[in-house]
């Protein structure tokens, strides 16, 4: 019989620290409560009692806020002052003449969002506005008149909303929140089955004739996307793409010489999926991607971008994670993944760097929520929140 993992909560994580009056003797008994204070960032409280722990109050802090600029080398510098400034809501106060920040108040802040008609909206063009609210717990107040962000699905209105489109790909485009409920419920073909008679779009002899353009399975998903979907769908992949080169017994030089193609894992994945996952499952995914750039899906900052905020839900857990792309979430993610995945919200930008630097200010001003635990995705694990750092989960079912 397995281990019984034990469920912590601040009172138990609590009761546990005040056992050690070192925190590395905390770590050695009882890592457990020791990360999980890590990863919800009560680590500095808990363990106030203990040897060589500071206790920061507002002088100590300001003080040690001088030494720094940005508020993410305070945070590097001095992560016990910088989660107390946090938490006591002074981050801003701190920083706002270092940063060149506006001074918001109340009253600014209903100004400004009031310009907006969603939260998403609003995030996007005055995240500054937006990120005083949410620290001073006044979002739901200022954004009182905007619509609301998500639409609940239930199986009726998903059959009303996938008869405007004619793929599933359309579908995916037009509609993402509708087409991932569906996803992660096993619906897609139930909802799709007779559009896909009546547009009759694909057959075997058509989807072997379209293939028969390409030398690779990469070549054929990327430039015949709704014909290889269709093959994939209906298990005739193997089939279809019988004339391509394929690899059946994987080995360690194989692989690497496949990977050299590819400047990035998620075109690495797509094309030879089997090869991808030889490696992942040996270990190998590290060594046989060195030469691809590290930290990325192959984000390019000249093209069009997007920032997505998720939802994960797996093992039990649910965390939450900020990213940029080029591509679609399905895409960026792949389907496997995409079942425990739930899209809360999208903003799109005609320049990726706008996306990119979106990003980096959530990324910075939540830094104290990361997720600290083990990998859950196969790749992007260092921008996973323990919270809805952005308040704009509203889906709960």
């Amino acid at each position: 019989m397995g281990k019984i993992r034990k469920k912590w909560t601040l009172e138990l994580v609590q009761k546990e620290a005040l056992k050690y009056k070192r925190k590395i003797d905390f770590l050695k008994n009882c890592s457990g409560a020791y990360k999980w204070s890590k990863r919800n960032g009560v680590f500095d409280d808990i363990c106030s009692h203990m040897i060589g722990s500071i206790q920061w109050n507002l002088k100590s802090v300001k003080k040690e806020s001088l030494k720094y600029n940005k508020k993410s080398d305070f945070e590097k510098g001095s992560s016990g002052a910088y989660q107390w400034a946090y938490r006591h809501n002074l981050l801003h106060e701190l920083f706002i003449d270092k940063e060149g920040n506006t001074q918001w108040n109340l009253e600014l802040v209903k100004e400004e969002a009031l310009k907006y008609n969603s939260k998403s909206e609003f995030l996007k063009n005055a995240y500054g506005a937006y990120n005083w609210a949410r620290r001073n717990n006044v979002i739901d107040l200022v954004s009182s008149h905007m619509k609301e962000l998500l639409t609940f699905w239930n199986l009726e209105d998903i059959k009303k909303e996938v008869i405007k489109y004619k793929t599933r790909t359309e579908f995916r485009k037009n509609n993402l929140s509708a087409y991932t409920w569906a996803l992660r419920r096993g619906l897609l073909d139930e909802i799709f089955i007779n559009i896909e008679k009546v547009h009759n779009f694909w057959t075997y002899s058509k989807a072997k004739k379209e293939a028969l353009k390409y030398t690779s399975r990469y070549e054929f998903s990327t430039y015949s996307n709704s014909a290889y979907d269709w093959s994939r769908r209906h298990n005739y992949l193997d089939s279809i793409c019988s004339h391509m080169q394929s690899l059946t017994y994987w080995n360690l030089n194989l692989v690497k010489e496949i990977a050299l193609k590819f400047s990035t894992r998620h075109s690495f994945e797509l094309a030879y999926k089997s090869a991808y996952s030889w490696a992942h499952k040996n270990k190998e995914l590290d060594n046989v991607c060195s030469h691809m750039k590290k930290g990325t899906t192959g984000f390019n900052p000249e093209k069009k971008g997007m920032v997505y905020y998720i939802r994960i839900d797996k093992d039990g857990d649910t965390v939450y994670k900020i990213g940029i792309t080029n591509y679609d979430i399905e895409q960026r993610f792949g389907k496997s993944q995409m079942n425990y995945i739930t899209l809360i919200y999208s903003w799109e930008f005609e320049k990726g760097s706008d996306a990119r630097k979106l990003e980096k200010e959530i990324l910075t001003d939540y830094s104290y929520a990361k997720y600290k635990g083990p990998d859950i995705l196969r790749d992007g694990n260092t921008e996973m929140f323990v919270d809805d750092i952005l308040m704009l989960d509203k889906e709960i079912a």
